[in-house]
């Protein structure tokens, strides 16, 4: 019986230890992600063509300083709960992606054939509150945030019925790319890209009553689950309910 239970709280020790090693950051790698798929798979496929075929990867943790996103020093808080999003070129023409957020789960989804009938368009598919963040060499440059009408023109700041979108462009602290406080990409190797988002922070700056969004749309409200989709080339996939940690 003693070694049964010596034996057990060894397993256990092993399995704990495994869960919280932290995710691959910094190279090309994927321990500690979730494969969700290939952007052209029936589940994963949303709309646009076939042509970029892109594996996706997705990973949720509490962020520390002992596994640091690169140039993050005036930026990424410890504690805070960080979600990321990955891509790994499988085939056709892949670049760095755009990323949509949508906190409700309720705008983007693939299509349940793969031949028709998913969402992952901002501009036609988002709703109040979601965001889209559009890359270079995976680093976010710049965020939009959907208000509630339908969409009428591109910009930025794209234009909807009832007024603009909020839009923070390439060049602030936030939105130029580089050791901004909420979200930071890289671009390991050839075809590969990981995006991080801070969620607390980002809550902090751009949700109701944000440090930095003044005025609104504000960014929705983060739960338990968040949905996104990807754009890489022409292809379009959607990703449902991350589970985020508390």
């Amino acid at each position: 019986m003693k070694k049964f239970l010596l034996f057990t709280l060894a397993l256990l020790f092993v399995t704990l230890s495994s869960w919280a090693q932290p995710p691959d950051i910094n190279n090309s790698t994927w321990v500690g992600w979730t494969d969700k798929g290939s952007s052209i798979a029936t589940g994963v496929w949303a709309s646009g063509d076939k042509i970029s075929d892109y594996q996706i990867f997705s990973t949720v943790f509490i962020y520390d300083n002992a596994n640091p996103v690169p140039g993050t020093s005036s930026g990424f808080t410890p504690g805070h709960k960080i979600m990321a999003v990955g891509i790994r070129n499988n085939s056709g023409t892949t670049g760095s992606p755009s990323i949509n957020l949508d906190p409700n789960n309720n705008s983007f989804y693939p299509s349940p054939n793969g031949t028709s009938g998913g969402a992952a368009s901002f501009s036609s598919n988002g709703d109040l509150g979601d965001a889209a963040f559009n890359t270079t060499s995976g680093n976010p440059q710049e965020i939009t945030i959907r208000n509630s009408g339908s969409y009428i023109s591109g910009g930025p700041p794209q234009v909807y019925s009832g007024g603009t979108s909020y839009y923070c462009p390439n060049g602030g602290n936030w939105c130029g790319g580089l050791g901004q406080p909420g979200f930071r990409g890289i671009n390991p190797s050839t075809g590969v890209w990981k995006v991080f988002f801070d969620l607390d922070q980002m809550t902090t700056e751009f949700g109701t009553g944000g440090t930095r969004n003044a005025t609104g749309p504000y960014l929705g409200t983060i739960l338990n689950t968040l949905t996104f989709s990807v754009t890489s080339g022409n292809t379009r996939a959607a990703v449902q309910n991350i589970g985020i940690v508390q």
